[in-house]
């Protein structure tokens, strides 16, 4: 019986077709892969531990948009992809170059309070698409924050612990980092450009 349970248990855990798809696709051309026209195809119903009535909940409660969310993915390696050689392996070296917690990291803003940064992308109900950052409270599993951008790519830059910081591209100074004002445990974002 034990062993049927821990099976079970591990199926659970498996990941789903749908989150193992690649869902941001990079089109050939002159450019850099990340300043390309990238096209989101989120296939998945939750990012992490949220599902997309959580994702949804949150965002009307907090008022930051009408259109709910239809699918969502977190963005992992492999999750971008193109159907051109040279602009795939230029995709493979920058994410290769960064390690994998740039999709994803935990900080500490405070002693005793601890998060999860994960970078997703998500599609709404009427077609459109962007980037998000989603922050989770670890303590109490719930989403302290998300943060939604239209542009297609974002992602983690190297973590320092303290504060989360994210980027558009990796060859610019377009760097934005989260703090918690702890006093109102509130977020707040500050430019820190080039």
């Amino acid at each position: 019986m034990r062993l049927l349970l821990a099976i079970a248990a591990l199926f659970l855990a498996l990941p789903t077709q749908a989150q193992l798809r690649p869902f941001a696709f990079v089109p050939s051309g002159e450019d850099v892969w990340w300043l390309k026209k990238i096209t989101l195809r989120p296939m998945s119903k939750s990012v992490g531990s949220h599902s997309l009535s959580a994702l949804n909940g949150w965002r009307a409660r907090d008022g930051v948009a009408a259109e709910p969310f239809c699918f969502v993915d977190a963005y992992r390696l492999d999750a971008i992809i193109s159907p051109d050689r040279e602009t795939e392996l230029q995709i493979r070296e920058y994410l290769a170059r960064r390690g994998a917690d740039q999709f994803s990291q935990d900080f500490t803003p405070s002693p005793g309070m601890r998060f999860n940064a994960t970078i997703g992308a998500y599609e709404t109900c009427d077609g459109e698409s962007g980037a998000m950052l989603i922050v989770t409270d670890l303590a109490s599993g719930a989403i302290a924050l998300i943060h939604e951008v239209e542009e297609p790519f974002r992602y983690l830059l190297p973590a320092d612990g303290k504060t989360v910081a994210i980027s558009s591209c990796f060859e610019c100074g377009d760097i934005n980092r989260l703090y918690l004002d702890i006093s109102r445990r509130r977020f707040y974002w500050e430019y820190e450009g080039d």
